[in-house]
Order: structure tokens, then sequence, then C-alpha cells
């Protein structure tokens, strides 16, 4: 296994584990079509920004292009991060200098808002995969461009901060290490420690296809007025409707 010789261990033994692709088939397509409801576009904030958009440095860029996980997945495109990290990796040379800088614009240019809207469902939509369940059902996997990703990395590293003191603690998802596992620890030391005998019971909760169901409008008022600085960006990716082609291989949704 390929993953295997470049060293992904973790990886593989996904791969081992995992109940495969979904056939393809009307059944499929239906339950994807379901998880992926068709709505109007969302309104768009008309009052101005708070504050000036992001614009990011060099430093900034080169830090997130690091931080990406090593046999990170590519897009439609094929660029990895590791394409990014290798071409820019010669210290001091002249090439990797003026490339990293040509980045950094580009970043720049999103972060703004100054790419064209057209280009946007590109930009922000990837392949889909349906994986199966363990009881059969269908999870929807996308892998967007790396482009999208750095853009995204490099807009959280700025605001992730003041965002995780205004989320406070409400959750622990966002820049929480381990938070899920904290609170799953948490839980069972409290219910062993206190309520041995039984007399306590945990009421846990899922939403079913959260992300594909928030309302978008609402989500763009959020980060308009609670992060301003990156909203550009968002309108990017999420005001604009999603492509869906009938044809399985093809389905693209907004990520």
């Amino acid at each position: 296994m390929l993953v295997l010789w470049d060293g992904h261990f973790t990886a593989a033994v996904k791969v081992l584990c995992s109940s495969g692709v979904a056939p393809l088939g009307d059944s499929t397509l239906k339950a994807l079509i379901d998880k992926h409801p068709v709505v109007p576009p969302p309104s768009s904030p008309s009052n101005p920004l708070a504050q000036p958009t992001l614009v990011v440095d060099g430093e900034c860029v080169l830090k997130c292009i690091r931080s990406f996980p090593k046999g990170t997945s590519c897009g439609r495109d094929g660029m990895r991060a590791q394409h990014l990290l290798d071409a820019v990796g010669g210290e001091g040379s002249v090439t990797s200098s003026g490339l990293l800088a040509s980045i950094t614009e580009v970043v720049n240019l999103w972060l703004g808002g100054s790419c064209p809207k057209v280009l946007a469902e590109f930009v922000a939509s990837a392949p889909l995969t349906p994986l199966l369940k363990p009881d059969k059902g269908i999870r929807p996997i996308v892998v967007g461009g790396i482009w999208r990703r750095l853009v995204s990395k490099v807009a959280m590293k700025k605001v992730g901060k003041e965002m995780t003191q205004y989320l406070g603690d409400y959750q622990f998802g966002v820049r929480v290490p381990n938070g899920a596992e904290a609170v799953l620890h948490s839980a069972n030391r409290f219910l062993n420690s206190f309520h041995a005998d039984g007399s306590l019971a945990l009421l846990t909760v899922d939403f079913s296809n959260a992300f594909n169901t928030v309302d978008r409008t609402t989500f763009l008022q959020e980060v308009h007025q609670r992060c301003p600085s990156i909203y550009r960006w968002v309108q990017f990716l999420y005001a604009q409707p999603a492509r869906f082609p009938s044809h399985i291989a093809q389905l693209l949704i907004s990520i």
C-alpha cells in the first residue's frame, strides 16, 4: 500500500478499518442529495465592515503551509501541501523567497475579496466521495483544494484566539486540543466517582446533518459581526450556490 510505503501508518489503519465506498446507484445518489438540500443563496449583510480585511505576511503563510499534516490529500487539481512546502523549502534562495511572496499576494487577494465570484464554485467546492458507515448509511467525504485550505488556515490563525475567547466554555471544538476527549473522560470520571450506583444518567444529543442545514444567512451575519476581517473570504466561499451535477462521480458540494 502506498500509504504504508510513505510512512502514513495512521492512514493505513483507517483504510483497513473502513467499510468502503458506497456503490454507484440511485439509492446512493438519493442519500447524498438528501444530505445536501438545495436552498436559495443566502442574504449578505448590507452594513459596512467594522474592520478592514485581513492582510498577512509571508511568515504567517509559510507557518500555515508547514502546519499541514504529513500526507495531506490533494483536491481535484492534484496540488498537495507538500508541493508548496517543497517549492518554498529552499531557505535563502531567490526562487523560494520570490515564490512565497507571490503565494502571499494570492492569499491576500482571496482574503480581500478580490477574486471573481464566478470562480467561487471551483475554489469552494470539491469532489464528493460517499463512504459507507458501519450501519450501511452514507458518510459524504470531501477533500477541498489546497489553496482554499491554506487561505482558511491563515484566516483562522489570525482570528482564532479572539474567537476562542468569544465562544468561551460553551464549546470544546474550536482551538481546544483534544476537546472531545476531555469532555468524554470528564463525564466518565464524574459518573464513576459520584454515581456508581447508576442513579444518574447522561444524555448525549447528535444533530443530524448539522453542517449542511445551517442557515447561511445567519452564519454570514455572525461572521460579519464577530470577525469582520475575514468576512470577504467567508462570503466568497459560502454566499454562492453550490454546483451539484447529477452524476455521482462529479458531485460537488460547497465546503
